[in-house]
């Protein structure tokens, strides 16, 4: 079994309905389980913050979890100000990441992915 089917199935167990999102980045290989799903229904959003706001929103008017997916380097950080104003719902939030083997050797985008979760752990208030 592959990460991703995992990751879609563990979803599925919990009672995940809808995730939203932006493909690219490290999470490209969630697309395809997402699309196989017969419970869960992913929805593109125009960018990575507005993803999150979906999700936030969705939270708080249905009481359930809300799923976001956003990619690597600056998708991560466009999400940021979405997830500091969901201090009330806690969106379950996925981040793409550059590949393991390039990291250190200056891969596009792969600081973005660490800082942005320091940011986004200090922003939110629990």
């Amino acid at each position: 079994m592959r990460g991703a089917d995992a990751v879609i199935q563990a979803l599925e167990k919990e009672g995940i309905r809808y995730i939203t999102g932006f493909s690219g980045g490290g999470l490209a290989p969630l697309w395809e389980p997402l699309r196989n799903s017969s419970t869960i229904r992913p929805f593109a959003a125009r960018n990575e913050r507005l993803g999150v706001e979906i999700a936030d929103g969705y939270a708080r008017a249905t009481g359930e979890v809300g799923v976001a997916m956003t990619g690597t380097g600056p998708g991560a950080t466009n999400c940021l100000t979405a997830i500091a104003g969901c201090y009330a719902t806690h969106p379950v939030c996925f981040q793409g990441h550059a590949p393991m083997r390039n990291l250190g050797q200056n891969a596009a985008e792969e600081g973005s992915a660490a800082s942005s979760r320091m940011v986004s752990a200090n922003g939110v208030a629990h």
